[in-house]
């Protein structure tokens, strides 16, 4: 869907009753003020500073400072294995291999401890996945179906058990990222999740949920697609998928009009009782937030801004950092972070 840029520049109303119980939020905490934040371990790797109003501090303050209360961070299988997401840096001499467990459990140690709440969010792939491109681990390629199905449960449940064990408890886990049209693709569609065979789709998601409920009953579960229409949600609901929230993306380019975002997200807000949260977006920010804040029956807990720390050009991006060169070089907070500490949502 959206570019990724690394750092260097039809069953609905009777289902939606069927009786599941979703876990919630504690009350006094159930907004949410997010940040996908996960290139920052290896921004911060290169001795990259970061500075608010000319001074410089430690990144997590800052996003403390205004009002951000939740963090996402990404999860790949094996990032560093042939022609995935790290081969770049590693055919470069760099020897740390980033948004691995490992790291990634450290960056989210520091997430906890500064008070953040902490969202992990499980790609199913050594590399980037979305709508274009859900692609196996490379040690999951030659399994059969119901070989994969137990590698997704166990995988699920040890990656979830490590960091629980190492002290860290995420308070959402994603099922899967973007999975608009499905994930782990294969060409051979006996073994493939893609969304076209909804059976086998939809059984690997219960298969990552299962191992979610086994490990623990209070993480709530995310599932994570573009598609705002309350037609996605009644295809994963019809095959009785246990989840508790909605995640959508919004990218102007790919996701249509802040209208459009809105109707659709009312529309399932009055449909189904799953909690709603526009987990990526950059553009259009007092729109999102004013969209997802105020759905019908509280349905909405908040918004992620997705890396708004980065080189990243894209067209869809609209961070809130600018980098500087000169002698004081990094990222420098801009205007647009001073809309979070505006953000009334309790």
């Amino acid at each position: 869907m959206i570019s990724r840029f690394f750092i260097v520049i039809l069953l609905s109303l009777f289902i939606s009753c069927s009786g599941i119980e979703h876990n919630e939020l504690a009350p006094t905490s159930n907004k949410i003020v997010g940040a996908d934040i996960s290139f920052i371990d290896q921004v911060e790797y290169w001795d990259i500073n970061f500075y608010d109003n000319g001074i410089k501090e430690d990144l997590l303050s800052i996003f403390k400072k205004y009002g951000f209360n939740f963090i996402r961070l990404r999860l790949f299988v094996d990032p560093d294995s042939v022609g995935t997401y790290d081969a770049y840096n590693i055919e470069r001499d760099q020897s740390v291999s980033f948004c691995g467990r490992e790291r990634t459990l450290g960056y989210a140690k520091q997430v906890k401890s500064a008070g953040f709440k902490f969202l992990l969010d499980l790609h199913y792939s050594d590399n980037w996945a979305d709508p274009g491109q859900q692609r196996k681990p490379n040690s999951w390629v030659n399994l059969t179906y119901d070989q994969l199905k137990s590698r997704v449960y166990s995988y699920t449940k040890e990656s979830l058990e490590y960091f629980i064990e190492n002290g860290v408890t995420p308070d959402i886990i994603q099922i899967g990222n973007e999975i608009t049209y499905g994930f782990l693709w294969d060409v051979d569609t006996t073994k493939s999740g893609n969304s076209d065979n909804i059976e086998q789709f939809t059984g690997l998601l219960k298969e990552g949920i299962r191992a979610v409920r086994d490990v623990s009953s209070s993480i709530r579960i995310m599932l994570h697609t573009t598609d705002s229409s309350k037609w996605w949600v009644d295809q994963i609901v019809a095959k009785s998928v246990d989840f508790d929230i909605l995640g959508i993306s919004y990218y102007p380019k790919y996701s249509g009009t802040t209208e459009a975002l809105k109707s659709n997200l009312t529309e399932i807000a009055n449909s189904y009782s799953y909690d709603i949260v526009v987990v990526e977006y950059s553009k259009n920010k007092q729109e999102v937030n004013d969209i997802v804040f105020n759905l019908p029956n509280n349905r909405g807990l908040g918004a992620f801004i997705w890396e708004p720390v980065n080189w990243n050009d894209s067209e869809q991006a609209e961070n809130i950092f600018d980098w500087q060169t000169g002698t004081n070089e990094g990222f420098y907070t801009n205007s647009l972070i001073n809309f979070y500490s505006e953000i009334d949502c309790f």
